[in-house]
């Protein structure tokens, strides 16, 4: 998949996002470039704000981060971030194709941004301790090698086969939602939907979240202004 390599004049920087805001329950972060709300140009959208009164939760957002371009569904909406017109990006490499795969984002401050598909490939169950190391299940890692450690040291292959089975079903009926409710049981809360070209796109936008993140952990915090005594 080859990308055709743009420019863009009209772009809406972002310049802050709250903690625990609506537009931080759908994504959005400090630092983002966004260069289309839905079918709106950022300047459009900056003359007339309410126009994003009328998008819905699914509509997308295009947005390039640290780099990366990629879609952003509005979810909840940007209330309260702070945006406002930003320099041209030059030279940003933009995917063919409108009809990209959907991920779920989850969030931990301390453990970075996970992106989990919509939908898992049943390759993946073939040898589901790949799966999970891929996407941070820890716990469903170690459960399923210690079936299988288990089931071949108490009953042979026999018993190993039928283990194995087991746990190859297990993501392959519950699928995605699965790797969704351990992520959040192992503390990632989640952060927005997102539409990515490939794979590989993935693996970019999840290393160019957590370093943006880590900007905003580690910027300095305005001091409370002083009282009056």
């Amino acid at each position: 998949m080859r990308a055709e390599i743009r420019s863009f004049e009209d772009v809406a920087h972002v310049k802050a996002v709250p903690r625990y805001s609506k537009a931080e329950r759908s994504g959005l972060l400090a630092g983002d470039m966004i260069i289309a709300f839905g079918q709106y140009p950022p300047k459009v959208v900056q003359e007339s704000p309410d126009l994003l009164e009328t998008m819905r939760p699914d509509d997308l957002v295009a947005i390039i981060r640290d780099g990366v371009y990629f879609r952003l569904a509005f979810g909840d909406g940007f209330e309260s971030a702070e945006i406002e017109a930003g320099p041209a990006a030059e030279g940003v490499p933009v995917p063919p194709g409108i009809d990209w795969p959907r991920y779920w984002g989850g969030m931990q401050w301390d453990n970075g941004f996970i992106l989990i598909p919509e939908r898992i490939s049943w390759i993946w169950s073939l040898f589901p301790p790949l799966l999970y190391t891929r996407f941070r299940q820890w716990l469903m890692f170690a459960a399923t090698v210690l079936t299988w450690a288990v089931g071949y040291l108490a009953g042979g292959p026999v018993v190993f086969a039928l283990a194995y089975i087991a746990t190859a079903l297990l993501p392959m009926v519950l699928g995605a939602s699965l790797l969704r409710e351990g992520a959040m049981k192992q503390g990632f809360i989640p952060r927005g939907y997102y539409s990515l070209a490939s794979s590989g796109h993935v693996a970019c936008l999840e290393i160019a979240t957590t370093q943006s993140m880590k900007k905003a952990k580690d910027a300095p915090r305005p001091s409370a202004p002083p009282s009056d005594q």
